[in-house]
């Protein structure tokens, strides 16, 4: 399929499987978020609000992720350096 592949197939793989990862267990902690204000009417403003700022946290964190797996500078800090950058 790639004649000079950037990256290898497991690199973006992991990388798939990680996003998906984060994507459904933001899911769950924003519909256990839903339920935890409809159950409980005083808590209601504060779940909104952390759902709001969970539903930010996607925009920000896949493109970020990505950076962060091609070398980049993204805006959370990885622990480890990556094989791409250039330390030279």
């Amino acid at each position: 399929m790639y004649w000079w592949p950037r990256y290898r197939y497991a690199e973006h793989l992991l990388f798939f499987v990680h996003l998906h990862a984060f994507y459904f267990s933001l899911a769950i902690v924003m519909l256990a978020l839903i339920n935890a204000g409809d159950a409980w009417p005083k808590v209601d403003g504060v779940t909104g609000t952390l759902e709001t700022i969970l539903g930010w946290t996607i925009p920000v964190y896949t493109p970020d992720g990505d950076a962060e797996g091609s070398g980049g500078a993204g805006l959370v800090p990885c622990s480890r350096p990556s094989r791409f950058s250039s330390s030279t």
